[in-house]
């Protein structure tokens, strides 16, 4: 049954963006038309998981031993996927959702976790080869560093990354090296336009080193792997063994939302990023003491986006609680050392006052309240919105959508898990409402990377929990749970598809027809973008693109996209022909629907050819089109 639930799941697709589910073959019997990979891997973790029951049989004591043991009584929970499936195979309209592989992963973990200790023995391994496991950790983290390369260096190629975020957070770091000002986007935003992160400026350096798109791509596949050696090291800090401290590691690596943030729902690189493995490394050094090393971390954490200091600041305050509350707030005794501090409220107010201050005063504090615009206009109506304005908030928060976007991040860390380490879960809940709160798509998706923060707190909880029993059900339970639902819902080279949705949207002509195989490296559409950015692609132009065209412009002295130019250039949205008159080069691909439609692009050039614009260049939907009077 549980192999069949596989193959069942295996012939659906899940798509993370928009939390929808795609189904391509019949309910029930769609198992018997799965792909052979799938049949031969489903069948091979089944033969794993059947060995393992007999193992733990064996182990059990005579007198307690029978055929629904514990693990057996909780794989029966697949039946449900089963019964499901023959109610819609009887004509009843059950919709897909996630809710199955989310159930699926949950009670694979929960039977993996009731195992007997011994049924799988690592005994025969020889003392000295316990250092294997450094190199498991090592080979894990590789395999995931080049495969996250590899995924976005092509999606790069492919005309797969907007300009929103990959292009306009490097243009940061771009302009300042180039000395067109500290930190601005373009010369008519203010330094923060949507976000806090003057943390950027460390990688100003590597870029004078290092002048290519490829160093983002790098950079976001060295922090997201690199991740899992301080979780290891977080691991052995709390009394796991070798083998487990890697397991651990494994369990990070095979987060769905951790793979999902490479792509990050098409978007590609975002500096909160680089962030992540600052914030493990805080929580690290406060374990073993390090105050200094701590506040360095954190400072730098804090630099690459205000969220990071929000969920600090979140964190200081329940370690304060538990200081003055311990019969509620209990922390564990591995943790009250580093992390139950007399300067816990001063950590507190100061990190919470930062992070007003900043979201009062920095440029985008504008453009992130109108996200929140059914709460109040203001900040203090937004923060007491759940008193003043109770039907919009809850109404918000209670959404069937935030609870998969919770269950999501949660089910594969172990939901028991998460119970023993629920004081950790306080210090991430406040920031888990805001997403919810949030008028963005994907603010509830784990495609995107708004889940970036809340990871080292969930991992911590989790490994907290294995601390209590050694480590071995709890790892065992979080590791099945990762794994399985990655399989579904992640982003490693086991996982099904998960963007297909995104992709499908990103080219498509005005009948509705998908042109993404178009733009692939290699195609004809591919090419004739080449060719046109090769003619516009220079330190001193000004260039209005599409999005994804735009984010292969990344050197040129003045870059905006064409949907959302309108909106960045305030001072002279009254008067649309000055608008156009900014820019040398219009650049477009008709066809790309990342963010716009054929309407506004349209649009665009007709404006331009009234402005006196001519056309230079035209080929497979791709546009340049050049200021009058501009040079050759």
């Amino acid at each position: 049954m549980w192999v069949w639930g596989v193959l069942q799941l295996g012939t659906r697709v899940h798509f993370v963006s928009r939390t929808t589910v795609a189904e391509y073959s019949p309910p029930l019997w769609g198992a018997l038309v799965a792909t052979t990979s799938s049949t031969i891997a489903a069948i091979i973790a089944g033969g794993l998981i059947t060995y393992i029951l007999v193992r733990n049989m064996q182990m059990t004591a005579a007198e307690d031993r029978r055929l629904f043991s514990a693990p057996v009584r909780w794989l029966l929970g697949t039946t449900l996927l089963i019964a499901l499936d023959i109610i819609r195979d009887h004509g009843v309209a059950v919709p897909y959702s996630f809710f199955e592989p989310l159930w699926f992963a949950f009670i694979t973990g929960e039977a993996c976790a009731s195992l007997q200790r011994d049924a799988v023995s690592f005994r025969h391994l020889p003392a000295a080869s316990s250092k294997i496991w450094y190199g498991v950790l090592a080979s894990a983290m590789g395999i995931s560093f080049l495969w996250w390369y590899r995924e976005a260096h092509y999606a790069y190629c492919d005309y797969m990354l907007g300009y929103p975020d990959f292009g306009q957070f490097a243009r940061r770091i771009i302009n300042t090296s180039e000395g067109r000002g500290l930190l601005l986007e373009a010369e008519h935003l203010p330094m923060f336009w949507d976000h806090f992160n003057p943390g950027l400026l460390l990688l100003v350096p590597l870029w004078k080193i290092w002048p290519s798109a490829e160093l983002f791509i790098v950079l976001q596949a060295c922090c997201l792997s690199g991740s899992a050696g301080i979780v290891f090291a977080i691991a052995r800090r709390m009394g796991a063994s070798l083998r487990q401290s890697a397991g651990w590691s494994i369990v990070y690596l095979t987060l769905p939302h951790v793979g999902q943030l490479n792509l990050s729902c098409g978007y590609g690189w975002h500096p909160v990023t680089i962030a992540l493995p600052f914030m493990f490394a805080t929580l690290y050094f406060l374990l073993v003491r390090s105050w200094w090393l701590a506040l360095l971390a954190c400072v730098v954490a804090c630099s690459f986006k205000e969220s990071v200091v929000f969920i600090f600041a979140m964190s200081s305050g329940v370690v304060f609680l538990a200081t003055i509350w311990p019969s509620r707030l209990t922390l564990p005794t591995q943790c009250s050392e580093g992390l139950k501090t007399r300067g816990a409220l001063f950590t507190f107010i100061t990190l919470f006052g930062v992070f007003v201050l900043i979201t009062r005063f920095a440029g985008f504090s504008g453009f992130q309240a109108t996200r929140f615009a059914h709460l109040g206009a203001s900040l203090v109506e937004i923060v007491t919105s759940p008193v003043t304005q109770p039907g919009p908030f809850w109404s918000q928060l209670l959404r069937m959508r935030c609870l998969i976007f919770a269950l999501c991040l949660f089910v594969p860390i172990g939901l028991t898990n998460l119970w023993h380490g629920r004081v950790f879960i306080f210090m991430l809940l406040p920031s888990l409402a805001i997403l919810c709160q949030m008028n963005e798509l994907h603010a509830t998706s784990i495609g995107f990377q708004y889940t970036t923060t809340l990871t080292p707190l969930l991992m911590l909880s989790a490994i907290v929990a294995g601390s209590s029993d050694h480590h071995q059900a709890s790892l065992r339970r979080a590791c099945a749970a990762s794994v399985t639902l990655c399989v579904f819902l992640g982003a490693t080279p086991f996982s099904q598809l998960t963007l297909d949705d995104v992709y499908a949207a990103s080219y498509v002509d005005d009948s509705g027809n998908c042109l993404t195989l178009e733009r692939i490296d290699g195609s004809m559409g591919n090419e004739a973008i080449d060719a046109a950015i090769d003619m516009v692609n220079k330190k001193d132009s000004r260039v209005l693109a599409t999005p994804r065209i735009a984010a292969h412009l990344l050197n040129v002295q003045h870059l905006e996209s064409i949907n959302q130019f309108s909106k960045r250039l305030p001072t002279l949205d009254s008067n649309e022909q000055s608008e156009l008159l900014e820019f040398d080069w219009i650049i477009a691909d008709y066809y790309e629907r990342f963010h716009q439609d054929g309407e506004t692009i349209q649009n665009v050039l007709e404006q331009a050819r009234a402005n006196g614009f001519e056309t230079v260049y035209s080929r497979a939907g791709v546009f340049v089109m050049k200021r009058p009077s501009f040079g050759s």
